[in-house]
């Protein structure tokens, strides 16, 4: 049997791949006290922190430095990093857990891409095995 943990720590979440997609949606939807988004929302993958000095290619592509975002407010953020993006588009998301982001961070460090990935990922492990999902 596939080991679960070891194939989340292992898998590259590339911002073009459908599995990455799927599991930010899921993590969004899940999230607490997120309201489901409207269907008509474009939500896209949204990179936290850019490749740069503070985060570096492998770093980069962790599932915890991306995020859905509404198509109209990623578009125009693109290019900037973390402080700018979350002063100007990440308040004003209906992504919750971007909101919450917003409010307590003023710099998502290289620490925080790490333990927010390690929190989604035991949060997936957990829902897996709780309801029993290995099995098929």
């Amino acid at each position: 049997m596939l080991n679960i943990d070891s194939a989340m720590k292992n898998y590259n979440f590339s911002g073009q791949a459908a599995i990455t997609r799927s599991m930010l949606a899921w993590w969004a939807i899940n999230y607490k006290d997120q309201a489901l988004p409207k269907l008509s929302k474009d939500l896209n993958i949204e990179h936290l922190r850019k490749k740069g000095k503070i985060v570096n290619p492998g770093t980069y592509t962790m599932l915890g430095n991306q995020s859905l975002l509404e198509g109209k407010l990623q578009t125009s953020g693109a290019p900037f990093d973390f402080p700018y993006k979350n002063k100007k588009y990440y308040s004003r998301s209906q992504i919750q857990e971007l909101k919450e982001l917003s409010e307590n961070n003023t710099n998502f460090d290289v620490k925080e891409i790490h333990q927010r990935t390690k929190k989604i990922s035991e949060s997936f492990i957990e829902f897996v095995l709780k309801n029993d999902l290995m099995n098929y």
